[in-house]
């Protein structure tokens, strides 16, 4: 069964321009890349200096490439197509009830998500395969309160924030507005899996996507899915700090 069967037609249509899609996200992608050539090329002449660059300062610059250049790239967008962000993103309809969709079907989904992980970690390993964790969520562990509560800047506000603008925002209405509903559903949901660069995280990660483009299919309010994304990225933080090591 497709996700568009049992889905209400809430979200009404978009009519995004796909020429200012398709800028956003070549500028988004650009930035991405290009931040983790240079990054990369960093580290590679600071070790050969003998040394050590903190992964922090890595994940902040590649992390502000996308997540902030994506966010100025939103708003210009919804500033070309003269539209308020209420009206973009339906931020002014029933707020408070999407708000609670989200975080009541979060409390269910989430652990699903998270034992889906562990599963896809064991599956790599009998294919001989080591599965490495994501490096955020390494350096997370590693990591004293200071590091800890930069990287929630980037992982509980940021990150759900902008990358819930860019795929399901825009690219999710886009397709479905084109009659694209099968890439709507799971080319987005395949791509958010991807630009997580784990491959253990990849198909859960995946599945999250298609849970939050519902999420803001079901509402028409993409608080839905900022809310779920936030939620569910504000659980190693809370387990970490609990003394509980829930990596696979």
């Amino acid at each position: 069964m497709e996700p568009e069967d049992f889905t209400p037609a809430v979200l009404p249509r978009k009519d995004w321009r796909p020429e200012n899609i398709v800028r956003v996200m070549t500028v988004v992608t650009m930035s991405w890349f290009g931040a983790m050539a240079l990054a990369m090329m960093f580290v590679a002449t600071r070790n050969q200096q003998g040394v050590e660059l903190s992964p922090l300062v890595t994940l902040a610059v590649v992390g502000l490439a996308f997540h902030g250049v994506g966010l100025i790239a939103v708003a210009r967008l919804v500033q070309s197509e003269h539209r308020t962000w209420a009206e973009a993103f339906g931020l002014t309809r029933t707020p408070l009830r999407a708000v609670g969709v989200a975080a009541g079907a979060t409390v269910i989904v989430a652990p699903l998500v998270y034992l889906l992980h562990f599963a896809s970690s064991i599956v790599l390993r009998r294919l001989g395969l080591d599965p490495e964790p994501q490096e955020a969520v390494e350096l997370l562990m590693k990591s004293g309160w200071a590091v800890r509560a930069a990287m929630a800047g980037f992982a509980v506000v940021l990150a759900p924030i902008v990358e819930e603008l860019l795929f399901r925002g825009l690219l999710f209405p886009l397709f479905r507005d084109l009659g694209w509903s099968r890439v709507a559903w799971w080319g987005t949901a395949l791509a958010f899996g991807f630009i997580h660069l784990n491959a253990a995280a990849f198909v859960p990660l995946s599945a999250f996507g298609l849970f939050l483009a519902w999420l803001y299919a079901r509402t028409g309010n993409l608080l839905a899915p900022i809310t779920a994304h936030l939620l569910f990225n504000l659980i190693p933080f809370v387990t970490i700090a609990l003394g509980i090591n829930w990596e696979p």
